[in-house]
């Protein structure tokens, strides 16, 4: 079995030779502080710059990071009577690391946590020993190539705070863990969204990823591994007709989209 991870000459057939500087980006928007269960420790989020896991996917580090989430609009706790929006306000989670993988066979890419597990510098193995009271969340996105690549994103998810200051931060823990750990896969399909935000790009993509929710359980096969210290989720692209020729537009046209976030 071949597993490792993509270098950023790997990516060359990917990306327009001339345009390359298109898909970078120089630093991270938003860079979130981790509190732990004591919540008089806040970890910083530069620690994370040079965690061990860095050493993964250097030649993609510049282009990916982690964005401002407060403008993000999100139903308030009164939405079911007003339908009114809110802004979502400072994220809980942390944005950890991505990877882009590549296996020999499609199948190979689902609960890739398991493998990443077993490789030095690893990132859950980092989180576990760091971080024990917390849960990395990780979304991974199966993309349909015959390349058999995968989008590999770390969340670091901390403990429910003693007392939380908001009363969203509460509400969002319960969710999650009844998420994780409770819900069955419909439960899941039916809670987990991706708000894509093209930030700039042709109008085509901008119609086909509008910036709104998206309930990708509905569309997509996912499927859901659960441990002790990590959750993942795995996006299978190539099980919608629809998204996989999304996914092909999008690399048609990567050289001209500036950002994308979700």
């Amino acid at each position: 079995m071949e597993m490792n991870s993509v270098t950023i000459e790997d990516l060359d057939k990917y990306i327009e030779p001339n345009n390359k500087e298109q898909g970078v980006v120089s630093s991270d928007v938003w860079g979130t502080d981790i509190t732990t269960s004591d919540s008089d420790n806040v970890v910083p989020s530069s620690e994370f710059n040079d965690a061990p896991f860095a050493v993964h996917s250097r030649g993609i580090r510049k282009m990916w990071a982690e964005p401002d989430s407060s403008g993000v609009l999100v139903r308030g706790k009164t939405y079911m009577d007003d339908l009114v929006k809110v802004p979502a306000g400072k994220a809980i989670g942390k944005l950890l690391h991505v990877d882009l993988w590549r296996f020999e066979t499609a199948e190979e890419r689902h609960h890739l946590a398991m493998k990443e597990e077993t490789r030095p510098n690893s990132v859950l193995v980092y989180c576990r020993e760091k971080f024990p009271d917390s849960r990395v969340f990780i979304v991974n996105i199966e993309l349909p190539n015959t390349d058999n690549l995968s989008i590999v994103i770390y969340w670091l998810i901390p403990p429910a705070p003693k007392n939380p200051e908001e009363e969203g931060t509460a509400a969002f823990h319960r969710l999650f863990n009844r998420f994780c750990d409770e819900g069955d896969d419909d439960f899941r399909n039916n809670r987990f969204k991706l708000i894509p935000n093209l930030v700039e790009g042709p109008w085509i993509l901008q119609t086909l990823v509008p910036n709104r929710p998206a309930l990708t359980g509905n569309k997509l096969t996912q499927r859901y591994f659960c441990r002790s210290n990590y959750f993942e989720l795995d996006l299978d692209v190539a099980s919608s007709t629809a998204a996989q020729y999304i996914g092909s537009m999008c690399q048609s046209w990567l050289a001209t989209c500036k950002c994308i976030s979700t």
